[in-house]
């Protein structure tokens, strides 16, 4: 695969941060990183699954997360990263706590358990 076609990483969002500086003709500027942990490697970075990388990403991809959310990407060189799919963590992280019910599993008496929803 040639190191210049984009490549798909999955993985959660730790966290997005605003930078600002100025460039080399000293205007101002402003980019928008999103950190995130990978489930799957790409090509482009040498990063294991489990660690974390930011990607610098348009100013709309940037708006579109939060942490904690599960986004799918292609990733280019210079470390940019166009999202491709955002799944919101309000979505899967929703618990519904059903409490301690009883149980006819000898094993689980009074068991209490939570829903993912």
């Amino acid at each position: 695969m040639s190191p210049f076609a984009p490549n798909t990483v999955v993985g959660t969002v730790d966290h997005r941060k605003i930078g600002e500086g100025q460039d080399q003709q000293g205007n101002p500027i402003v980019w928008y990183t999103v950190s995130i942990t990978p489930i799957n490697r790409d090509n482009v970075t040498p990063l294991e699954v489990g660690q974390t990388m930011a990607y610098i990403v348009n100013k709309s991809d940037y708006d579109s997360v939060n942490a904690n959310d599960i986004v799918v990407g292609e990733v280019a060189p210079g470390m940019n990263l166009d999202i491709v799919q955002v799944s919101h963590s309000e979505s899967w992280l929703r618990e519904e706590c059903v409490g301690e019910e009883a149980s006819d599993n000898p094993n689980t008496p009074n068991e209490h358990y939570c829903v993912m929803g």
